[in-house]
């Protein structure tokens, strides 16, 4: 995984169509700045450790299980079921909800990671920790990127540490 005019490389086929999505692809990848970099990496990392293990890729009953944010959860359906996502739903309250589910989550520091590979978003491929990914990248664009989302940009790199070190994988 490297970085050069075009954006991030290494990025795994199956996000090929995504990538300007995901704010992979210059001139975004600059633009979104240093911490943004770091935490597309430390996910990118994540999200091999997770495919090397052979973890059960999400379906979409399961999806619409979590609660996980609405756009979200419509945009990971869509990807499973290969039907057209509709971006009107996200809106300038998107960054809002992505905070609130978040903070939700009532992950604490030094918390072990098996708690987060339980949780059933944390998967590899369009239906899983790529999803938080792009809710960042909405939330930024639709809401701004705010102190809170640059808290929660740095609580979710380390989470992607965590993941990419889990001793279970």
């Amino acid at each position: 995984m490297s970085c050069d005019s075009a954006g991030l490389t290494g990025i795994p086929p199956v996000f090929s169509a995504i990538r300007g999505d995901l704010g992979l692809l210059h001139p975004e990848w600059d633009g979104l700045g240093e911490l943004w970099q770091e935490f597309v990496r430390k996910w990118l990392t994540a999200e091999t450790t997770l495919a090397k293990a052979g973890r059960r890729i999400m379906g979409a009953k399961e999806l619409l299980l979590t609660d996980l944010p609405t756009a979200l959860t419509q945009w990971g359906t869509a990807q499973i079921t290969k039907t057209e996502f509709n971006a009107d739903v996200i809106t300038e309250e998107f960054g809002p909800e992505m905070l609130k589910w978040w903070d939700g989550l009532g992950l604490k520091q030094g918390q072990g990671a098996d708690h987060l590979l339980d949780l059933a978003w944390c998967r590899n491929g369009t239906a899983g920790i790529v999803m938080l990914v792009l809710g960042m990248r909405w939330w930024a664009d639709y809401s701004g990127a705010g102190k809170q989302w640059t808290r929660v940009l740095t609580e979710m790199t380390r989470m992607w540490e965590l993941i990419s070190a889990a001793p279970s994988l």
